[in-house]
């Protein structure tokens, strides 16, 4: 791949158009650590992508990473439900489930905090505090509803979560009433 993004950018570390001169030519094998700060996290994007997620609004990028942060949150939390199905996984122990979920865990907040920057007006996004909250309770819950019916085909979704889902998006509205 040849176009690496970091999601956590140092002040000094480029300009945005040295950014991206520097960034987009390099092959990724090519680059090393040497290049990055020690506070880097650089994620591999499929080419086209960095130049549509740069140019998204930050409401979408929030969005969007939000969406990624809790689903990694889901595996996190809800995914060793499923290791007794996955050979090398079924017998493992309560602290190795522990560590192997924290890991993903870890992958989530890696995601999240930068969703809550880019999105918080307290860092010129386009959302206070409580409509993030609320954001990212309607995004969590439809990835764990998501996550249930692909996952745990034994949850049925019923007319009781249509109807939770109903008074969820009323709490929406009210949250983002002017």
């Amino acid at each position: 791949m040849k176009i690496v993004y970091y999601l956590f950018k140092c002040d000094h570390f480029f300009s945005k158009t040295r950014f991206f001169q520097e960034v987009l030519f390099f092959n990724f094998k090519a680059l090393t650590l040497s290049k990055m700060c020690a506070s880097h996290i650089s994620i591999v994007i499929f080419p086209g992508f960095l130049y549509l997620y740069a140019s998204m609004p930050k409401s979408l990028q929030t969005i969007l990473l939000l969406i990624a942060s809790n689903t990694f949150m889901t595996i996190a939390w809800y995914g060793h439900l499923r290791y007794k199905d996955i050979s090398w996984l079924k017998d493992i122990g309560l602290i190795t489930t522990i560590l192997i979920s924290w890991g993903i865990a870890l992958l989530e907040y890696s995601l999240m905090v930068p969703a809550n920057k880019i999105g918080s007006m307290t860092d010129g996004g386009p959302f206070n505090m409580w409509q993030l909250k609320m954001i990212q309770e309607v995004i969590s819950i439809s990835v764990f509803v998501l996550f249930t019916l692909l996952v745990f085909k034994t949850d049925t979704f019923k007319w009781n979560h249509v109807i939770g889902f109903i008074c969820l998006t009323g709490a929406v509205y009210f949250f983002f009433k002017k």
